[in-house]
């Protein structure tokens, strides 16, 4: 089977309520996720059937097996079967997409992972005000994918469902809403709190956006 793609038809770009509407005709709920300008993917395959919809901003996939290089832009759709091979780069306006969620049945086993969280942070977060929680790109938190389980503080139970990376904080505050990370501090100094808990070491690491939602009894 081999990759394929289908452009957007419409006159005008898809809006997110469009293409998950797309989703459910064929029963799928996605999720979302983001990269900043620039970011590039290595090569790597997955072991699950990938359905992507770009909503906003364009990504180049590229496919060493067939030696294409596919730019997909807002409404287009690509599939990629089990095992393909391919890398990413996304293009000079970053990217968001919509995926489907992999299948359990498709051998993909969904991690559950132990966060913890400063007791503000988490008093925002069981209010429901605080949805986005930021971080450096640690290699446990780069394993993580929309999904996943959390437990924060080894108590309460939330469900990843999206993931932003980027190449530092302000890359990642131009793109992510500070209301959702940060509901009771200024936007002006939000940059300034992250960087007085990561010294400049650490976020050459890459930083992370989570949004989260609490798990479903």
């Amino acid at each position: 089977m081999e990759p394929k793609l289908t452009r957007w038809g419409g006159a005008q770009p898809p809006s997110e309520q469009d293409l998950r509407r797309l989703y459910r005709q064929e029963g799928l709920s996605p999720y979302a996720w983001s990269n900043a300008p620039g970011d590039v993917y290595a090569q790597h395959v997955h072991d699950y059937h990938k359905v992507l919809y770009v909503l906003r901003g364009s990504i180049t996939w590229i496919l060493p097996q067939t030696g294409q290089e596919i730019e997909t832009r807002p409404g287009d759709r690509l599939d990629l079967p089990r095992g393909t091979v391919h890398g990413a780069r996304v293009g000079p306006q970053g990217v968001i997409c919509l995926e489907r969620p992999p299948g359990v049945n498709e051998g993909l086993s969904l991690k559950t992972k132990v966060l913890w969280i400063r007791d503000e942070s988490l008093r925002q977060i069981l209010e429901g005000r605080k949805t986005v929680e930021v971080r450096v790109a640690y290699s446990n938190l780069a394993r993580l994918q929309p999904g996943d389980r959390l437990l924060l503080n080894d108590q309460y139970a939330y469900l990843i469902r999206r993931i932003g990376r980027y190449p530092d904080f302000a890359a990642l505050l131009a793109a992510e809403d500070p209301a959702a990370i940060a509901p009771d501090l200024s936007p002006e100094d939000l940059l300034p709190a992250l960087r007085s808990i990561y010294p400049p070491e650490k976020e050459t690491l890459g930083a992370v956006a989570l949004e989260i939602e609490p798990e479903k009894a």
